[in-house]
């Protein structure tokens, strides 16, 4: 089949917009969840990311964090933290909330 360029049909295409607002997190979450702008195309389900992200946008600590440009993509980027050791989401988003403190506040993580 694969010589013969022989192909089952392709049925739906996944799609994850790559343009995120960090101007709060509020608006990376929608940005997140933007539809495709493409008829055919639909929205991806939530990747490890996107999943760690909604866990830690409702804890307190982190949100006073969270506040301009910076920091919110600073969030975002530990949030591709990947989850080598597959944790359970919650453990794993709690990983990444003592990470994503430590560079907001330190600049570094903490040894400890």
């Amino acid at each position: 089949k694969i010589e013969a360029h022989d192909f089952d049909p392709v049925k739906v295409l996944q799609w994850r917009t790559a343009d995120f607002d960090f101007s709060s997190l509020d608006q990376l979450k929608r940005s997140i969840e933007t539809n495709a702008p493409v008829e055919g195309l639909t929205r991806a389900l939530p990747a490890v990311d996107a999943q760690a992200l909604e866990h830690l946008s409702k804890d307190g600590d982190i949100r006073a964090l969270a506040t301009g440009k910076e920091r919110v993509a600073l969030l975002w980027e530990a949030c591709a933290l990947p989850d080598y050791r597959k944790i359970a989401p919650a453990q794993h988003a709690d990983l990444i909330a003592s990470i994503y403190m430590d560079l907001a506040r330190h600049g570094h993580v903490d040894e400890n």
